[in-house]
């Protein structure tokens, strides 16, 4: 079955140094400081210059669009150097 995604990421990861925190994925910038849980949702945004959150509430991390539907991400999960992302109960994305 052919499918139709579109993907909308919420961050571009050019040079970023991702590190583990329990299950939650960690991107720690220069001036920011991004948290990605386990099931899917962007939890944080800290803005390290401001010293504010920029996040006003949790959200999906990323949206598949396939047969109509559009689906929020349900888990992420590390793999080394890669990102997994699932829509539902399939692994969707390796990022």
């Amino acid at each position: 079955m052919k499918a139709t995604i579109a993907i909308t990421m919420a961050a571009v990861l050019l040079c970023a140094h991702a590190a583990s925190a329990s299950s939650d994925v960690t991107f720690d910038l220069s001036s920011a400081k991004l948290v990605w849980g386990a099931d899917g949702l962007w939890k944080s945004c800290f803005d390290k210059v401001t010293l504010r959150e920029r996040l006003a509430k949790p959200a999906p991390l990323a949206t598949l669009r396939r047969d109509g539907q559009t689906l929020p991400a349900s888990r992420l999960e590390r793999d080394g150097e890669s990102l997994l992302i699932w829509f539902g109960d399939e692994q969707n994305l390796w990022y």
